[in-house]
């Protein structure tokens, strides 16, 4: 495009060729508030450029107009005003007008870093104007960036996936660890409690064992008493028996 050359800036990003136009669009018939303007423009007082522009209410051509607007918004850093100028200047029927207005908006989104809209911008100027080297560079950069701006989209979303993944996993430990812990204090209750049985029903077998112990000699003791007495009973009956036979008689003879 002729003249970007000429017309070069660099803005805050690195290694990015920034070009805009300056106010050079004038005609025999503007007024004295357009030169004026593009006077202070030239001189890098851009608010008193913009004053000058503003004042001009019916310039010659509207479209170069807008487009003076714009670059002296851009130089103020009034990204969004710029935008606005150059769309209106890039309607213009001039081929290179219309070139310049879009080259230019490229940079302001550039500046923006709205990547997108940049290459979009550049795009369309490099359908009006082919083979331009400066305006191939943005371009290019614009692209590169953009790919970069998407691994880094991607690496965030993997990270963010990553850390996703590793709380579910830590909280499907952590219930994992509860489940486990649970059935350890159950299996510990249920040992106390078979512990506690166990001891139950050994106390109970021990004092069940003492009173066998204590009601055995009383069962004896009334065996032998009873086997005691039969016996006396059959040793009276044999002797009964026995002195009946030889006539013995218990009565005295006085």
């Amino acid at each position: 495009m002729p003249g970007f050359n000429e017309r070069a800036f660099t803005l805050l990003l690195p290694l990015l060729l920034f070009l805009i136009s300056t106010p050079a669009f004038c005609s025999i018939l503007d007024s004295g508030n357009i030169s004026r303007g593009n006077e202070e423009y030239h001189k890098g007082n851009y608010d008193e450029a913009l004053k000058h522009y503003l004042k001009e209410d019916r310039p010659s051509d509207i479209h170069k107009w807008h487009f003076n607007l714009g670059n002296a918004f851009l130089r103020k850093g009034e990204t969004e005003n710029a935008l606005r100028e150059y769309t209106k200047a890039a309607e213009s029927p001039d081929h290179r007008l219309k070139a310049y207005a879009h080259y230019n908006s490229g940079n302001a989104y550039f500046a923006g870093k709205e990547l997108e809209k940049a290459k979009n911008s550049y795009i369309e100027a490099l359908k009006l104007h082919h083979g331009d080297r400066d305006l191939s560079y943005n371009l290019q950069r614009a692209l590169e960036l953009l790919q970069e701006q998407q691994k880094e989209q991607e690496q965030q979303e993997q990270n963010q996936d990553n850390q996703e993944q590793q709380e579910k996993d830590q909280e499907q430990n952590q219930q994992q660890q509860n489940q486990e812990q649970q059935k350890q204090d159950q299996e510990q209750n249920q040992q106390q409690q078979n512990q506690e049985q166990q001891k139950q029903d050994q106390e109970k077998q021990e004092n069940d064992s003492d009173k066998d112990e204590k009601s055995v000699p009383e069962q004896l003791k009334e065996q032998f008493l009873e086997n005691l007495m039969n016996k006396e009973k059959e040793i009276n009956r044999k002797i009964s028996d026995t002195m009946a036979g030889e006539g013995y008689y218990n009565d005295k003879d006085w």
